[in-house]
């Protein structure tokens, strides 16, 4: 059985807990703060709707025989935008008070609103009657209250409507804040994925580099050293956040191929094509050098004859595809298999076309017969304009 020390204390701790809740509420800054523009907006809407449905109901009602009734509801119209306004500058008053001080403020103010828009409502009538017939309205007590009870109601619906504002603001704050959140994670991503490729491609250069001054081959040695300084020169200062035309991305490229084509020889079978209408087509820069490099090192290197890679560039309507394929590894019958790397090169492709194209574009990597393809699908967007 459940002691009872165990239910008095569940009830004291549960009591403990509200009071700390009603504390916080009591001592927590009001944060709503509507937007002035959408609260105008909102307001106005709402006052035009309330003076069309009491014009409608006048008419049906068999009140609306003169032209001064319809004055009498213009007349409610603008005090009513008016009282709204200052009920606006009210709301944004209580910002960063006590809550509790704001939310006795907000209801005292939609409550003198409604009072203030009765007087106004029946002061607006008994003038608007001194100059033209009109049907004079009820002045008895219960009708008055009545009167106030419903501006009121339509006033505690313009608060509420402030509160709109805010919290469609605060939702596309948030969301934005999200959005620069994904994308600040994603650039980070980016960041550290690029750190992991230039070590990688600098230590198979060097390494390549000195494999040629051992064996000898001065003078490829020498060429390798000036492709390479161009490649780093073409590639040291570039922004990883800007786009440059296809043109100048290939240049770059044919810089890093150049260095590779020393260290593989006949070994490696380059084949570039670039459709001519797509050559100012703008793409992330050292978009394909991943995808590239990723050839060199699973199907070149490892191979024992001649490997081509084809690089391919064409429009589709309004899309760009970019291409990559190798024809594989040639292996001895015995060889082992070249080992499966950990995917950075593709990773950071797949990330630079997330981060700068979204749901927009596509990635697609895998076995393509004996070799490999790696395509890319994005928006063409050309230096000049679609």
């Amino acid at each position: 059985m459940i002691r009872s020390e165990s239910i008095e204390e569940t009830k004291a701790l549960s009591g403990t807990s509200g009071l700390v809740a009603i504390q916080r509420w009591v001592t927590a800054p009001f944060e709503i703060s509507p937007e002035p523009r959408a609260a105008l907006l909102l307001s106005a809407v709402l006052w035009v709707f309330v003076a069309l449905l009491t014009s409608m109901l006048s008419v049906l009602a068999g009140y609306a025989r003169a032209i001064g009734e319809y004055g009498t509801i213009a007349f409610g119209l603008v005090t009513g935008v008016a009282v709204a306004g200052a009920l606006f500058v009210i709301f944004r008053a209580m910002a960063r008070r006590p809550a509790w001080l704001a939310m006795v403020g907000i209801i005292s103010a939609v409550i003198a609103a409604g009072i203030i828009q009765m007087v106004a409502d029946y002061s607006g009538q008994f003038v608007i009657h001194a100059f033209t017939p009109t049907t004079m309205p009820d002045y008895s007590p219960p009708s008055l209250a009545k009167v106030a009870l419903v501006y009121m109601s339509i006033y505690a619906t313009n608060a509420a409507l402030f509160w709109v504002t805010f919290a469609n603001r605060r939702v596309r704050e948030q969301h934005l804040l999200l959005v620069e959140g994904e994308t600040a994670a994603l650039r980070s991503e980016l960041r550290v994925l690029r750190l992991q490729l230039n070590p990688h491609f600098m230590f198979n250069a060097l390494s390549a580099l000195s494999s040629l001054i051992l064996s000898g081959r001065n003078a490829d040695a020498d060429r390798m050293t000036q492709n390479l300084s161009e490649f780093l020169r073409a590639t040291i200062d570039i922004d990883a956040g800007q786009d440059v035309s296809l043109a100048e991305e290939l240049s770059i490229l044919d810089a890093y191929l150049a260095v590779e084509s020393v260290r593989f020889g006949d070994k490696l079978i380059l084949d570039v094509d670039c459709a001519p209408e797509v050559a100012g087509a703008m793409v992330p820069n050292l978009l394909l050098q991943p995808l590239v490099e990723n050839a060199m090192k699973y199907a070149v290197q490892p191979s024992m004859g001649p490997v081509s890679v084809r690089i391919i560039a064409r429009r589709k309507v309004d899309r760009l595809i970019l291409s990559v394929v190798d024809g594989g590894a040639i292996l001895p019958r015995s060889g082992a298999l070249p080992r499966p790397g950990a995917g950075v090169g593709l990773n950071a492709v797949r990330a630079r076309v997330a981060l700068r194209f979204g749901e927009t574009a596509a990635f697609v990597a895998g076995p393509a017969g004996a070799g490999f393809r790696a395509e890319i699908d994005i928006p063409l967007i050309l230096a000049d304009g679609i």
